[in-house]
């Protein structure tokens, strides 16, 4: 019962401190994540304001065919930019999606290894209880045999000294 005991506390301790891991991942992914979230609110508005990039973005001419390539580049690097923005955040809330569900599946660990930990308290109690009952029966049956044993010598020892004052009586008078 001892051994279950302690093999119980320990899974509870191992199972504490994965669920401290996982808590920690999960706000590390959440302050991560709201970071992003900012930046796609940006992405959000500066699409609905302007389309997505600065005016001068817009302002594609024919007239300066160098100008015009200078826009397309910048346009490339614009939607470069907020494609690598949708990602990382997608990467973000779905790695905080399976940090929280690691994190509930370690509480349920957690709450089972609790669960465990009592149950096997209580049987570690109660196995030490039957002990001590065993042990005071035992010690009372001892302590019988041994007031028996002392009993017997005690009406031994009367029954020799009345023999012999029987014998020595009949010299006395």
């Amino acid at each position: 019962a001892a051994e279950r005991l302690n093999g119980a506390k320990l899974q509870l301790e191992q199972s504490q401190q994965r669920l401290a891991l996982f808590s920690r991942q999960a706000a590390t992914s959440r302050i991560d994540l709201a970071r992003q979230q900012r930046l796609l609110e940006q992405l959000a508005r500066q699409l609905y304001v302007n389309g997505g990039f600065g005016g001068s973005l817009l302002s594609f001419s024919l007239d300066d065919p160098e100008g015009f390539l200078r826009g397309l580049d910048q346009l490339t690097i614009a939607n470069a930019s907020q494609s690598s923005v949708v990602k990382e955040a997608r990467a973000l809330a779905s790695s905080l999606k399976s940090t929280t569900d690691a994190l509930a599946r370690e509480q349920q660990r957690l709450s089972t290894a609790t669960a465990n930990l009592a149950a096997e308290q209580a049987n570690a109690d109660a196995a030490i209880a039957q002990l001590q009952s065993e042990l005071a029966k035992l010690e009372e049956q001892q302590r019988a045999a041994l007031l028996a044993e002392a009993a017997a010598a005690q009406t031994a020892s009367i029954g020799q000294s009345q023999r012999r004052l029987q014998r020595a009586a009949p010299h006395a008078v």
